[in-house]
């Protein structure tokens, strides 16, 4: 493959975890409200591009769990787990930890765009940790660099 669909490759990647934190990060400044869980479902989502039996973890699983709040008076609704990243997880017994964390009918705390009330999460930027921001942007950094050298040193071309 050519150089260019690499150097492509890591814009896009970057660009895209880049509005990700960026999103998450905007998410601390968030208000929270009391809210209540609706509703709590785990749906399997099989990897139908794996070589690997149906025993040797071949699903993905999408958390689902509603809720609503209140801001000023006025009910929202949402599903976000996490600001910036999506309701599916890998492992089947976190999606079975966030499902008895937020049972249905049970009070939760939801956070909330201040500026944009109905945009809100149960995890917001406040629950991630900064050096987390900090060792993803130096892995990127770390493999752009890398791909910059395979590039410049001819092995893409």
């Amino acid at each position: 493959m050519n150089s260019w669909f690499w150097i492509t490759t890591v814009l896009v990647t970057f660009v895209l975890v880049a509005y990700s934190f960026v999103k998450i990060s905007n998410s601390r400044d968030w208000m929270s409200a009391h809210g209540r869980v609706v509703s709590a479902a785990i749906e399997p989502i099989y990897k139908n591009n794996t070589q690997q039996s149906v025993a040797d973890n071949s699903f993905n699983y999408k958390v689902d769990i509603r809720y609503e709040y209140s801001v000023d008076g006025e009910i929202f609704k949402g599903h976000q787990l996490s600001v910036g990243l999506s309701n599916v997880v890998t492992n089947k017994n976190d999606a079975d930890d966030l499902i008895a964390k937020y049972p249905p009918n049970s009070p939760a705390v939801i956070y909330y765009d201040p500026l944009s009330p109905s945009q809100s999460a149960l995890i917001a930027g406040k629950s991630v940790p900064v050096m987390g921001f900090v060792m993803i942007g130096l892995m990127i950094i770390t493999i752009s660099a890398v791909i910059g050298f395979m590039v410049k040193s001819g092995i893409l071309n």
